[in-house]
């Protein structure tokens, strides 16, 4: 599924959202042919490493080495040029060098930097977004709107977070999506919350789970916050579980095989924004699900080691 990174960027761009390839976008046209083609590699190898291992981390740190030689191979030049990974992060004029990837390294370094060019740079990416975002509100118009029409009096997070897993469902049906409720484990109140998750049976004992999270900063009605989705695989004890437990899922990183994460599409200040980011993760997992529920019941299927014998 990494190698198939390239190709779900393009069929995100072909149904209409684009607001996921700011920096992409900003990486190519700034850095080197060279540098751009490192970059993209970078992007499959570490999507791959991440959904190999579950550890995001392993691809950086010098502590751990990764399953790529390749990677391997650029933190052993980044150690060798200027030291530790754990050393970068202690001044701002360095922390961009941890960045294995050319493209990543120099957006950092952007991000980070005090100049006046550089913070013209980051407000040119700020304006790119702003306007690929009312472009898209405007694009998707009407599903926005039929979206905002549906959108509950109530609009505090557990009704948000259940429309959120409700629109989904609509979107992702014919995969054979539905809504069950379980128990999250909200850190802050240490207490268990119910929410509604979006569930597919893969095989007996084993489902898919998206976690459609919505973190509101609403007051009088008003629609702000973040949004996202998680991916676990569960089971269905687990899931009906009345009681939280940690360790109950695996946690999937299926966020690497989109463009930045999907980071373009958390954010929300207006009814319509929060609209657009719903219809855009809809389309993301429409594109990704096929693949993923594919693989994951091909493995979840397969006879052990056991049965072979």
């Amino acid at each position: 599924m990494a190698d198939q990174l390239p190709e779900y960027a393009v069929r995100l761009r072909q149904v209409g959202f684009e607001c996921c390839h700011i920096n992409d976008d900003w990486i190519e046209r700034r850095c080197t042919p060279d540098d751009v083609a490192m970059h993209k590699r970078y992007l499959v190898e570490f999507a791959r490493e991440v959904l190999a291992t579950g550890n995001p981390s392993i691809s950086s740190s010098d502590r751990q080495d990764s399953l790529s030689s390749w990677l391997n191979e650029l933190k052993a030049q980044r150690r060798a040029k200027h030291g530790p990974y754990e050393a970068l992060w202690k001044s701002a004029n360095t922390r961009h060098l941890e960045q294995l990837s050319p493209g990543w390294r120099e957006f950092m370094r952007v991000r980070d930097s005090s100049s006046s060019v550089d913070r013209a740079e980051v407000a040119d990416q700020v304006a790119t977004f702003i306007g690929r975002q009312a472009g898209e509100i405007r694009a998707h118009g009407e599903a926005i709107a039929s979206c905002r029409d549906r959108l509950p009096a109530e609009r505090d997070e557990r009704v948000l977070q259940a429309f959120f897993s409700e629109e989904l469902v609509l979107t992702l049906a014919q995969l054979g999506a539905r809504v069950a409720r379980t128990l999250v484990r909200n850190q802050v109140l240490q207490c268990d919350e119910e929410t509604a998750v979006v569930i597919f049976d893969l095989a007996r004992g084993c489902v898919f789970a998206l976690l459609p999270s919505v973190v509101s900063a609403a007051k009088s009605g008003v629609v702000e916050g973040t949004l996202g989705v998680g991916f676990r695989l569960m089971t269905p004890t687990a899931l009906a579980a009345p009681k939280f437990e940690f360790g109950r899922d695996i946690v999937l990183h299926l966020h690497e095989l989109l463009p930045n994460k999907f980071n373009g599409y958390g954010r929300f200040t207006t009814p319509e924004e929060f609209c657009l980011n719903i219809l855009a993760w809809a389309a993301a997992l429409c594109i990704l699900l096929p693949d993923v529920l594919q693989t994951l019941r091909a493995a979840a299927t397969a006879p052990t080691p056991s049965q072979l014998h």
